[in-house]
């Protein structure tokens, strides 16, 4: 997939939400970009809190990009923009 927006165009992030069956959805956006987007990617999925999750193990394994959890007061890369 090829992109042409840059930082300098005004975007410092995407962000993308999905329910719980939405995952599908998400390894097909997230097996699509490139691993030199110039953006992070921010992603949101309902999670069941009385399980471990495996989602960053999951998307990881179907996409160039660097996948992690989130942290509490975590910032995003080159932005002052909180992860909630």
């Amino acid at each position: 997939m090829q992109h042409s927006a840059s930082p300098s165009d005004g975007f410092e992030v995407v962000a993308v939400a999905s329910s719980a069956g939405g995952i599908n959805g998400l390894i097909t956006l997230l097996g699509g970009l490139d691993a030199a987007l110039p953006v992070p990617v921010l992603s949101v999925q309902h999670l069941d809190p009385r399980h471990r999750t495996v989602i960053a193990d999951v998307l990881s394994r179907r996409t160039p990009l660097t996948v992690k959890l989130a942290e509490d007061h975590e910032q995003t890369r080159g932005t002052a923009a909180r992860w909630t």
